[in-house]
């Protein structure tokens, strides 16, 4: 019984934490059965405390970057894959420039968005919060900061 309380109340004082967050997941394609994920980029899924708004999510993004000191956007494909709630990005990166990915998930009247640097060797596999009213850091400032 002691250890039945001493759970609860780890999660009681766990819980503001965590309370709502929505993270976007990022994946290997190769890892994904679904052969419509051959050939992407990665693949991204949401993942959080209210999995009951994740189902009508709608994911959407473009890749923004700073070639030879400009800005520049590029439209990247999200397909949705046959596993419910996970999606394949296809983009080429070019060759030149500083890039991220900006993502935004609309779930019911709410947008959040998760911005990921692209660095030479590819992309960072830890989850990423979604940042709901513009809380979240700017596209310009992660891409300053990217290798």
């Amino acid at each position: 019984m002691k250890r039945f309380f001493k759970a609860v109340s780890c999660l009681l004082l766990a819980a503001p934490v965590f309370a709502g967050t929505i993270l976007l997941d990022f994946g290997n394609p190769k890892a994904a059965s679904d052969p419509a994920a051959q050939g992407a980029l990665m693949t991204v899924r949401l993942i959080g405390c209210h999995p009951e708004l994740l189902p009508g999510a709608m994911i959407s993004g473009t890749a923004e970057g700073l070639v030879n000191g400009k800005r520049v956007s590029a439209p990247v494909r999200i397909i949705s894959l046959a596993t419910a709630g996970l999606y394949a990005v296809q983009w080429e990166r070019p060759a030149e420039g500083k890039w991220v990915l900006a993502f935004q998930a609309r779930l019911g009247d709410s947008t959040g968005t998760a911005i990921e640097p692209l660095g030479t060797n590819g992309f960072d596999r830890k989850p990423k919060p979604l940042n709901f009213g513009g809380r979240g850091e700017s596209v310009d400032a992660v891409l300053r900061a990217a290798r």
